[in-house]
């Protein structure tokens, strides 16, 4: 049968940002050339700075007025400043000043980023490695509920769970594994070349990617916890058309403790995406032509 609680969504929503006002610090300045990009997600402020055709992800140190933080570049990190007189930004790095115009709304209203509709670039986190948009999020979002759906478990997460979900995937943005957030910021990408490519990918394939999602959305310790024993079974096809009543039921059907072992490079480079490869040097992934 369905379910009917959320599979993300086990613990008590956090508080709505009902007291928000408006910060003028949020929002989005550039002179042309160079861009700051502010957006607060749960109290904290995230930032990027674009130049050049390459995004910079800001790591926020502490500031008396206005922000600071660094930033890396080529291998080596930069200290920058950045403090608001009226709509111009003055950013400070590497002993150079740039003024940059506030674009869009003049009074910064909101809006946290994780709020929909507000407009804003949709910038929900920043980690060391990468930085999470709200479409990723939503596109991770739609593949597990497919992921659920294809276990036996169908649910869709009706409005306000989805926006729970995209929180609780913006708080943990920033602490997640370097591998893993690569993923997260690329998830619009490879969420479409799955269903692309699902029909023909090998049923290993597609038992590493849903692991992988899994993985993802509840942790591996828990996703192994739901594992069958050797021998219990674990090779149910996905999509095979049976309905399952616990995640842990789901599961085991399709992947025992061989079936575990043989899969367990489900969060590395997604067979099932087309990608032929991860390269760590360059925090990229190498897809193939074929979709």
């Amino acid at each position: 049968g369905g379910a009917t609680t959320a599979p993300v969504a086990q613990d008590p929503a956090p508080p709505p940002f009902s007291a928000r006002t408006a910060d003028p610090l949020v929002g989005t300045f550039s002179d042309g050339d160079v861009t700051l990009e502010v957006q607060t997600v749960s109290g904290e402020y995230v930032a990027e700075i674009h130049s050049g055709g390459e995004t910079y992800q800001i790591e926020m140190g502490a500031a008396t007025t206005g922000l600071a933080g660094r930033f890396m570049s080529g291998g080596f990190a930069y200290d920058f400043t950045a403090d608001l007189h009226g709509d111009v930004m003055i950013l400070t790095t590497g002993g150079t000043t740039y003024r940059l115009q506030r674009r869009g709304d003049p009074f910064g209203t909101p809006t946290d980023a994780t709020s929909p509709g507000s407009g804003a670039p949709e910038l929900l986190a920043v980690g060391p490695h990468a930085s999470l948009r709200r479409d990723d999020a939503v596109a991770f979002i739609e593949a597990l509920e497919f992921v659920l759906s294809q276990l036996g478990y169908p649910y869709r997460f009706d409005g306000a769970e989805r926006e729970e979900a995209i929180e609780l995937l913006a708080q943990a943005f920033p602490h997640a594994s370097h591998h893993d957030q690569l993923v997260l910021a690329d998830a619009r990408t490879i969420w479409e070349r799955v269903q692309v490519g699902w029909s023909a990918a090998s049923e290993r394939e597609q038992r590493e990617f849903a692991l992988g999602v899994l993985i993802l959305a509840f942790g591996e310790e828990t996703v192994r916890g739901w594992v069958g024993a050797t021998g219990s079974g674990g090779g149910a096809t996905l999509g095979g058309g049976a309905g399952c009543s616990t995640f842990e039921e789901c599961t085991s059907r399709f992947v025992d403790e061989r079936t575990w072992t043989d899969t367990f490079n489900s969060q590395g480079c997604w067979a099932a995406a087309g990608c032929d490869s991860y390269d760590g040097s360059t925090g990229s992934f190498t897809f193939s032509d074929d979709y």
